[in-house]
């Protein structure tokens, strides 16, 4: 068939005519021969395209069984499936699909029920040869300080497959140093452990039957199969996604193909994010090589509007992407976090580098009535392994939380000490301590690790949600009407002793974020590679809900407007001094008398010395990030307060140290103090035993011609009416046990249903306190 009438075919079966580069490839798939790379920029209709050159095929005379399409994941096999009609069935699997055939055919298996698969394969392997423990024991090479933690061990299994690699002292050190493997420090040891597992991993695949995922794909290779006498090679290969590809899988490929047959690799270098997971970070810079593969452009992206094009290529003008002749010109808006939920509308898509802020976010929506989770429940196992190390350190008790927490964080980032990726094992730390710390806060009636781990798994999900919040890692493939970037100033990531392929899959997750909405995109932050424009201002649609409930003055004392007005935090309250909306960067020494940069000193130097020390102590506090919100300040001060060895300090001391007001402090302070928490007093002693008289401190004496108010002085406490609404009572129950821990509530109405039926709404009288400017005479 001639280019012009398989043309012509194909715009009668998919209804549109072919692109000038997907003509090109079909001219190569029609008349010449070799290997192809085509190089699809992100929304450039690939799996369009794979369509395209299947048909192509089938009009020069192959079958559906003379070609294999690989894909990645189950879903996008069945979406595919779809799209060729089921005559392709057979024809179309993931790698590990295909390899696993060749297994059964290998291992004389009829049915498959008589293969155990099971990923804690290795784990048992290594278990019985005592290389790591079981039921709380120690294997032998944590007890020759090989290793630190078992399961880093099993990891270095996974990548050794994985990679293609054998098991050498050299390899070890260097698949640790690539992959941020820690806590491997005997690599000749380690070594040998790991191809003694592979060894006995291989006779219980030949001899028991039993296999794990990876070895789906490693055994294949390892053993040759594809050049067996019976196994009948592929005419074509088509491979997408090729860019994510690891060293296993691209052998694998290439094996199905044989000696004779052709191959197709559709991927997008600039997509290349998972290297950190074992792919090969230059899969297809080798595929080019390794097949001498003739490359083939695929350029105009079908998804994105004008003006998201136009950003990617002012970021990255390397990238050769293209907008379509009729794209729409799309918006790019700027926001302030505060104004982030008023926006948000059911099926939006939020996206962020780090998993802490999704979590924040996560929690808020939900507080406020929102079904929202995090795409990722494999997210959720590994903050919760963190979460379990924690649980495990010495002296640990739950209400302790963020003390051992930071203890932990200080035990790690010893072990990173002057490792070339001290910064990046730092950060992701950071990431992962932030969103427990979080959940910690957000979970009052949590009382045990087992609660938080239930909440965990309940916040992360592989499903989509009404909202759905995800790494930029886990948003790769995905796409949507409105997408919003949070915390876009975390984009591209940078460390010291960044590796250069590390730095561009920080700028590859950019360009992924960047091209993943058809008509808006609102990033919500101030980066610096965003053109700065004039702040979005309140476009809420009249069909969207408002996400926060309202607040209704009693009488006319009070104006407040909405709770985005208000500090963004897990607790809401009036901007006043008993909350830290003024002290983000507060300095130790900030309107401090003498007497109390003195104290302060004092303080200072116990803490430097407690954290050089191994002992515990409220100061390693200091440890967790300065608190953002007002209920983690909240908790930290209290924290500080109910600790014998701080409740001497003075308030303007301790709210210093923990980067909130003095106010703050007095007031919960006096709270604590009518409990019996604390004893108040005005005669205190510093940490080396002097005597301090700090009745009078943070007080002026009084001048006989003058009057001045203190800043923060009350005038008046008031009421104000609260609105809350929810999609169920039990959501109401949440959102007013958030606010009951920020307001003093003085009346809670019944619950009423909203006159369009649609949820619930609940009334509360609160007491606010208001608070006088500072005046002079």
């Amino acid at each position: 068939m001639k280019l012009d009438q398989l043309t012509a075919e194909l715009t009668r079966q998919i209804g549109y005519e072919p692109s000038k580069y997907q003509t090109g490839i079909l001219e190569w798939v029609l008349n010449r021969l070799g290997n192809g790379a085509c190089n699809a920029v992100a929304g450039a209709g690939k799996s369009s395209t794979l369509r395209m050159v299947a048909i192509a095929l089938e009009s020069i005379g192959y079958k559906p069984s003379d070609i294999r399409v690989i894909v990645f994941g189950k879903e996008n096999s069945k979406d595919l499936v779809t799209k060729f009609g089921v005559r392709w069935k057979a024809s179309i699997s993931t790698l590990h699909s295909a390899g696993f055939s060749l297994l059964r055919r290998e291992l004389n298996i009829g049915d498959s029920r008589d293969i155990q698969i099971s990923d804690g394969k290795y784990r048992r392997i290594a278990q019985d040869m005592d290389l790591i423990g079981k039921r709380g024991s120690r294997g032998t090479l944590t007890r020759d300080g090989a290793i630190g933690k078992d399961a880093e061990f099993l990891r270095l299994v996974n990548l050794m497959r994985l990679t293609n690699n054998y098991p050498t002292a050299t390899s070890v050190k260097e698949l640790c140093h690539h992959f941020e493997v820690e806590d491997i420090w005997e690599f000749s040891i380690v070594a040998a452990a790991v191809a003694e597992c592979l060894r006995i991993g291989e006779q219980k695949a030949r001899n028991n039957r039993f296999i794990d995922f990876t070895d789906q794909i490693w055994l294949p290779v390892k053993w040759e199969i594809y050049k067996r006498r019976w196994f009948k090679s592929y005419k074509f290969v088509l491979v997408d996604e090729c860019q994510d590809l690891n060293a296993i899988k691209l052998e694998l490929a290439i094996g199905l193909a044989g000696a004779s047959g052709r191959q197709l690799f559709v991927g997008d270098p600039f997509q290349a994010i998972m290297g950190f997971a074992g792919a090969d970070n230059r899969s297809y810079q080798n595929i080019l090589s390794r097949t001498k593969a003739t490359e083939l452009p695929l350029s105009i992206c079908y998804r994105c509007p004008r003006s998201h094009i136009d950003l990617v290529r002012r970021q990255f003008p390397n990238i050769p992407i293209e907008a379509k002749e009729d794209a729409i010109t799309g918006e790019i808006q700027q926001l302030e976090e505060k104004d982030l939920e008023q926006q948000l509308r059911v099926g939006d898509r939020i996206i962020s580098r780090k998993t802490a802020p999704l979590v924040s976010q996560c929690i808020k929506l939900i507080a406020r009535g929102i079904a929202a989770t995090v795409k990722g429940r494999d997210i959720g196992e590994t903050i919760k392994r963190d979460l379990e190390e924690i649980a495990s350190m010495p002296r640990f008790r739950y209400e302790d939380f963020h003390a051992v927490a930071s203890e932990y964080r200080a035990l790690k980032v010893l072990k990173y000490k002057e490792m070339d990726n001290e910064e990046q094992l730092i950060q992701n730390l950071n990431d992962k301590l932030e969103a427990l710390a979080t959940i910690y806060i957000s979970q009052p009636q949590a009382k045990s690790i087992a609660d938080l781990s239930a909440y965990i798994d309940s916040l992360f999900s592989d499903d989509i949600s009404p909202i759905t919040l995800s790494t930029c890692h886990r948003a790769k493939g995905l796409e949507g009407d409105r997408i919003f970037i949070l915390k876009p100033e975390d984009m591209p990531m940078t460390w010291r002793n960044q590796m250069e392929w590390q730095k561009e899959q920080e700028d590859n997750l950019l360009y992924v974020a960047l091209t993943r909405s058809k008509s808006e995109l609102f990033v919500v932050g101030k980066p610096n590679w965003l053109p700065q424009e004039k702040p979005l201002e309140d476009t809420k649609s009249d069909t969207a809900k408002p996400l926060v409930p309202d607040l209704e003055p009693v009488g006319d004392e009070l104006e407040i407007q909405e709770y985005s007005d208000l500090e963004d935090s897990l607790d809401w309250m009036p901007q006043s001094p008993l909350e830290d909306d003024d002290n983000d960067e507060l300095t130790p020494t900030q309107s401090l008398d003498a007497k109390e940069q003195e104290e302060l000193a004092i303080i200072l130097e116990s803490e430097e010395a407690a954290q050089t020390s191994d002992s515990t102590s409220i100061t390693s506090l200091q440890s967790i990030l300065t608190p953002k919100t007002n209920a983690q300040k909240r908790e930290r001060v209290i924290q500080v307060l109910t600790n014998k060895d701080w409740q001497g300090k003075s308030d303007r001391a301790i709210a210093s140290y923990c980067h909130v007001s003095a106010p703050f402090v007095g007031k919960l302070r006096a709270e604590l103090a009518r409990t019996g928490t604390v004893n108040i007093s005005s005669e205190r002693v510093d940490s080396k035993g002097r005597k301090l008289d700090t009745a009078n401190i943070g007080t002026k004496p009084k001048q006989p011609q003058t009057q001045e108010l203190t800043v923060g002085s009350p005038a008046s406490v008031i009421q104000a009416k609260l609105r809350i609404e929810g999609e169920t009572k039990e959501d109401l129950d949440a959102i007013a046990l958030l606010l009951q821990q920020t307001f003093d509530v003085d009346e809670e109405s019944g619950d009423y249903s909203n006159r369009d039926g649609n949820g619930y709404r609940r009334y509360l009288t609160v007491k606010v306190t208001s608070y006088e400017s500072i005046s002079f005479p």
